[in-house]
């Protein structure tokens, strides 16, 4: 025993083997000692469901408090809007098929005109279109980490009988949780099966409704899982309810704007107080009393000196607000708080000095491939499954021109999502360009990348170029003999051997020359290439004047047939 240890007390020696065993560990991360003990007093070995219990209303109300006065929390959820969802929101795009297994265009183009009718009634209290309850669905599930629509099937209010009702999180009670005699368990208002499945939500009401229950006070009416969509982002196994996006940022988010509410209140206090009278105490024998001393006229006019009293001097406030360090210091602690949020400081600071090209499109592609992650959670939690509940009620109900048996033929669909311009067209187009050539990608996809339908793309280059011919302002006489001259140019240094094959990475900035016919039909392939007319895509520079007419010509040729 070592010497002193038969003077400590039973809780003195329970402390020091407590000390001891936390010391023997493998892992530095796992051992207890007097400079880890705040950070073991932060630990739990509670389970999701416990944890969410304890913090879940806390967590949610400093979230909305901070989307409400914090403008850096206020800029995530705008960021969250605009990124993930963009300006009009995701489009629905038909994926029906025929029998045989071909692409119907027909059906597609009357499913996408009647879900564009619907969204426009969607909400069961007719105040939002799909667009912004969608907004208000990813932001409170973003601030209050999840979110509860009620899908109406059977709904009267328009023609297709369905509609939406978007729920305040709230009513799903975090309090009532009790075993129930079937085997099942309800745990923070969601009823769970034996598998940890959901099997119905029980929401708080406010009078007792007529198939509603009261239990502990409290009036509830049990929705079966089928009727509630309940959106939130898992980050544990047999978690039941979700918690905010931003809880790793919360903290730290809330000291920098105190500081820097602070830092900002003391330079207006300085900036008004400049400076403060004194009086001398040797002046006078004894102090004046308050009654004889004059008033001081602190009237401030350019240019004029007044005299102050006998006895008082004027002493200038010197304050160093906003101190030096002030920048800095509220960058360091913001790119924590980007680093809770997910998202790059320079978006989130709205901060782009001293940001070069390199750095800001490392960012950007990290940014991108988060908001596609939201993206994919907001379809796969939301649009897909109200796109299925929609298509079966209105084919249920008659208003769609097919019956409920085309249903699985009709259901393939596919949401696109917004996509983003590169920060560098003319790369990107270079880029493009040389993928379609070598056949590593399709036009479909790089339309899909930026948000756009390569349908609607294909139609209106097929009516831009009939308008053209038919105004008589197709591909001009001099471009044309210039794209002669091009091709007759190319096929003689083919012929002698003088193509040195650089391609598209020439300093010229010239996308270089692809193969005849490689990417030149509207859709990829080497049919589409030769064009309804029989006619490939010449092999111009598709970064000059010429090559430009060269494919507008080969475009005119593949969707008009016949038309020169």
């Amino acid at each position: 025993m070592a010497v002193g240890a038969k003077n400590l007390s039973p809780l003195q020696r329970l402390a020091r083997w407590y000390l001891a065993r936390g010391q023997r560990r493998a892992f530095e991360a796992a051992r207890y000692d007097r400079l880890r003990l705040g950070w073991t007093l932060r630990s739990a070995h509670l389970s999701a469901d416990e944890e969410i219990y304890a913090d879940l209303t806390a967590l949610r109300a400093r979230a909305r408090e901070q989307a409400i006065n914090n403008p850096y929390a206020r800029r995530y959820y705008q960021l969250l809007r605009t990124q993930v969802l963009g300006p009009e929101g995701p489009r629905y795009q038909c994926m029906a098929r025929r029998p045989d297994g071909s692409r119907d265009s027909e059906a597609a183009a009357v499913l996408e005109a009647a879900w564009v009718e619907w969204t426009e009634g969607c909400d069961a209290g007719g105040r939002w279109p799909l667009a912004e309850l969608l907004e208000l669905y990813l932001t409170g599930a973003a601030r209050d980490g999840e979110a509860l629509v009620r899908r109406l099937r059977g709904w009267e209010g328009n023609r297709f009988r369905y509609a939406l009702q978007l729920l305040d999180a709230d009513r799903l009670d975090l309090h009532l949780n009790r075993d129930l005699p079937d085997g099942t368990r309800i745990r923070m208002g969601v009823e769970l099966d034996a598998w940890g499945a959901p099997r119905a939500y029980h929401l708080l009401e406010g009078p007792r409704p007529a198939l509603g229950y009261s239990y502990g006070g409290r009036n509830y009416r049990r929705y079966p899982a089928e009727e509630i969509l309940h959106g939130w982002l898992p980050w544990r196994a047999e978690q039941s309810r979700g918690v905010p996006w931003g809880h790793a940022a919360m903290v730290e988010l809330y000291h920098l704007k105190e500081y820097r509410t602070s830092e900002m209140i003391a330079a207006e206090l300085g900036a008004k107080r400049l400076g403060f009278y004194e009086q001398d105490p040797e002046a006078f024998d004894e102090p004046p009393a308050s009654a004889e001393q004059p008033e001081i006229d602190e009237t401030v006019e350019a240019g004029v000196y007044r005299l102050l009293p006998y006895g008082v001097k004027f002493r200038e406030a010197i304050t160093n607000h906003p101190a030096s360090s002030f920048s800095d210091f509220l960058k360091s602690g913001l790119r924590g708080v980007a680093a809770g949020f997910g998202v790059s400081y320079n978006r989130l600071g709205s901060d782009l000095e001293g940001v070069n090209f390199s750095s800001l499109r490392s960012g950007e592609l990290d940014d991108r491939d988060s908001w596609r992650q939201c993206q994919r959670w907001v379809g796969s939690s939301f649009l897909l499954p109200i796109q299925r509940d929609w298509l079966e009620m209105s084919l249920t109900v008659g208003a769609l021109p097919y019956s409920i048996r085309d249903y699985a033929r009709l259901a393939p669909a596919r949401f696109r999502a917004r996509g983003w311009a590169w920060v560098s067209p003319r790369d990107e187009a270079t880029a493009n360009a040389a993928a379609l050539a070598s056949r590593t990608t399709s036009r479909q996809r790089i339309c899909r990348e930026r948000g756009e339908d390569w349908a609607e793309v294909l139609e209106e280059l097929a009516e831009e170029e009939a308008a053209l011919r038919a105004a008589g302002l197709g591909p001009s006489a001099e471009a044309s003999g210039e794209a002669g001259e091009g091709e007759q140019a190319q096929d003689e240094k083919t012929q002698q051997g003088g193509d040195d094959g650089r391609g598209y990475d020439d300093d010229d900035g010239a996308a270089g020359h692809a193969p005849a016919g490689a990417g030149g039909g509207l859709d990829g392939s080497a049919a589409g290439a030769a064009g309804a007319g029989g006619r490939a895509l010449p092999r111009g520079g598709a970064g000059s004047a010429a090559g430009h007419a060269v494919a507008l010509r080969a475009v005119a040729a593949a969707v008009s047939p016949g038309a020169s």
